[in-house]
């Protein structure tokens, strides 16, 4: 394809050139872009490759517990929502297997309760424990918590070791708050 240009047509920077001398320019353009693109196709075929031999190699990948307790058969609470987990009706799954809902890194349990009085029986609660790629921290084994604007708490608590997720809580809000307080009264009677 030929372009239509003026007798003398302006490049940028380049100064005044004759339109055959633009249109030459214009039709070398795409073949310098496919050629980027094939580069940086056969990057990315590059990279693929060796994933797939570091995963021939052998790295071993982490084994977390991936239960839903929204998931779980009526009046069954396989995922310890209101029960203690139980390990020996579940089985670590090795997070970066096809049985695994989600590939990752590290064990997450998430956990969201409801207010006081939500529902007649007190309290509702749901627990989901699978692994995890992304943390809002960047940091294992540590707990977030908050409350969602409806009045629902949240706690999601990541750790790193093979099915470490399967613990009540990973480190609960007592020992934190009771290790905190003691801290304060060591450092308080020390001054």
């Amino acid at each position: 394809m030929r372009w239509r240009l003026s007798e003398k047509s302006e490049y940028p920077g380049d100064g005044v050139h004759s339109s055959e001398e633009a249109a030459r320019r214009m039709e070398e353009k795409p073949r310098v872009m496919r050629g980027w693109r094939t580069g940086k196709i056969q990057k990315m075929e590059e990279e693929m490759r060796k994933t797939r031999m570091k995963g021939l190699v052998g790295t071993k990948a982490i084994r977390c517990y991936q239960c839903s307790s929204d998931t779980d058969p009526d009046k069954e609470d396989l995922c310890g929502a209101y029960t203690k987990f139980d390990k020996e009706r579940n089985v670590p799954i090795e997070c970066n297997s096809e049985e695994s809902h989600m590939p990752g890194t590290f064990c997450v349990k998430y956990t969201e309760q409801s207010p006081r009085g939500f529902i007649w029986d007190g309290r509702w609660r749901q627990v989901i424990r699978r692994c995890g790629s992304i943390s809002s921290t960047g940091v294992t084994g540590v707990c977030n918590w908050g409350v969602h604007e409806n009045g629902i708490y949240w706690q999601e608590c990541f750790c790193s070791e093979d099915a470490c997720n399967a613990a009540s809580n990973l480190m609960s809000l007592t020992t934190l708050f009771l290790t905190a307080c003691c801290a304060i009264v060591t450092l308080s009677c020390f001054k």
